[in-house]
């Protein structure tokens, strides 16, 4: 054996629960037998000698009324007919004998009572029977008959049967051991023969040959079905073969394929910061002009912020590959997340202006929870720019947020064109981009999967459902800012 486990042969794991169960059910079956057959036999004896009792009864009832003393001796004699009569004996009054018969000369106790040592040894091998002699005419009690009814004939019967029962239980130990031990035989051979093949196989890797074991039962089944899985094994060994080096040439491509992907990410980041930071600076310039109107300093101050968190996102694309892996740290605050709502639809409001579609909003107030501000904002900014994006012309979006004391429901609903059944299982897929989505319309397939990471981080929930030609749901659950909160589950 290769390991170190104490071998225990499956043959002895089945001959020594069979043998002992045998052993348990031969045992159980005599001693139930026996202890059944005494009881019955005690019974039988016991009726019979009280039916004796009550015949001789009678009997000595109607000699002592015709007071015909020398009935009573013939009426004793006549009881040698049965052989299991020990002793009678008549008591009177008083309990004191005044007739006894006793063929076979047995020690006669002298009281019929547990404190005679006599009569509490004749108990082992005597029934005794007590009936009163009572006259037919006067009803009036004669004398007590004791009657001492001999067991030996039962001892003995059952001392035959014990004989019998055990000689038996012998026989049928040795047949039942014999069909265990050529069962068992048969079974363990056969898997002799597989495990010795399984041992070549792992010794010297040989997937050929097969077991010969020709019995039409489930071990034959086992060897049929093992030598076929042993051909499959082997097949399947040389495609594997094949196959890895396969996989090995393919790993070399994409290790260079993934490099080159961190590589472009990395200069696309670089490159979207440099003119990002310029249009930074020169706005701080403009703003820097009193003499300015109004409506242009406000517009300044959007692009201002607008830029600033344009470069926050452009980091957080950076970090999309640290969300993946679970490491990505984001700031955690209580901030109102109405605020935020409020600040993103006046923002997408322009948008949607520009393409003549209708946004409506119903935005519930005090939905304060705790999180990552600039996190939430990339996650509004870009729920709402996917459904402007993809809404038509003089469509409609409703977005609402609504406060529901423990949690918030942000929800974004636009009649656009919707996304496919098979697509919406990989919305959230990176770089994944649906198959109804035009060429010419922008986008990279990382929004939806920023969107998750954001809403994973904050312990919510992001939910979508859509129909083709009737437009798409984007559901976002998180809990707010309350002691004790009750989690709730975000349905379809």
């Amino acid at each position: 054996m290769s390991n170190n486990r104490r071998f225990f042969s499956i043959r002895k794991k089945f001959i020594l629960p069979m043998v002992i169960a045998l052993v348990f059910m031969i045992t159980l079956s005599s001693y139930y037998f026996t202890r059944e057959h005494k009881k019955s036999l005690l019974q039988a004896f016991e009726g019979s000698a009280i039916k004796t009792a009550e015949l001789i009864s009678l009997a000595i009832s109607r000699a002592l009324e015709e007071r015909r003393f020398d009935l009573v001796t013939k009426i004793f004699e006549g009881t040698q007919i049965d052989s299991n009569v020990g002793f009678i004996v008549l008591l009177d009054d008083n309990q004191n004998k005044f007739a006894v018969y006793n063929p076979n000369s047995i020690q006669v106790p002298a009281q019929f009572s547990e404190t005679d040592p006599v009569y509490s040894t004749l108990k082992k091998s005597f029934i005794f029977i007590e009936n009163d002699i009572v006259s037919e005419d006067s009803k009036r009690n004669f004398a007590r008959l004791i009657l001492g009814y001999s067991l030996e004939s039962l001892n003995t019967q059952l001392s035959k049967f014990r004989s019998v029962s055990v000689l038996v239980s012998i026989v049928s130990f040795l047949l039942g051991y014999l069909f265990i031990h050529i069962t068992s035989k048969r079974i363990t051979n056969s898997l002799h023969q597989l495990q010795k093949r399984m041992k070549n196989i792992i010794e010297n890797g040989s997937f050929s040959g097969k077991v010969d074991i020709s019995s039409n039962d489930e071990v034959g089944l086992l060897a049929s079905n093992f030598t076929e899985m042993m051909k499959e094994v082997q097949s399947r060994h040389k495609l594997l073969k094949a196959s890895e080096l396969n996989l090995k040439k393919a790993n070399s491509k994409l290790e260079k394929i993934n490099h080159l992907k961190t590589a472009f990410v990395t200069d696309a980041s670089h490159q979207l910061r440099t003119p990002l930071t310029i249009i930074r600076g020169e706005t701080e310039v403009a703003l820097g002009h009193d003499n300015k109107e109004k409506t242009f300093r406000e517009a300044l101050l959007i692009i201002a912020e607008e830029t600033d968190r344009l470069c926050k996102t452009v980091d957080n694309l950076l970090s999309l590959a640290q969300a993946d892996a679970g490491n990505l740290v984001y700031l955690q605050k209580g901030i109102d997340f109405s605020d935020i709502c409020w600040q993103q639809i006046e923002l997408a409001k322009r948008q949607a202006v520009r393409k003549e579609i209708c946004l409506n909003h119903k935005i519930d107030d005090n939905c304060v929870l705790t999180g990552d501000p600039n996190r939430l904002i990339e996650l509004v900014f870009n729920l709402l720019d996917n459904a402007i994006k993809y809404t038509p012309k003089n469509g409609s979006i409703f977005v609402s947020l609504e406060n529901h004391r423990n949690h918030a429901l942000f929800t974004v609903r636009d009649n656009g064109r919707g996304i496919l059944h098979e697509d919406l299982k990989n919305i959230f897929t990176q770089f994944y981009r649906g198959k109804n989505v035009k060429k010419s319309e922008s986008g990279s397939g990382l929004g939806l999967a920023i969107c998750r990471s954001i809403v994973k981080a904050h312990n919510g929930q992001l939910k979508f459902s859509s129909k083709i030609d009737t437009g798409t749901t984007a559901r976002v659950l998180l809990n707010l800012q309350k002691e004790n909160f009750i989690n709730t589950t975000l349905t379809d």
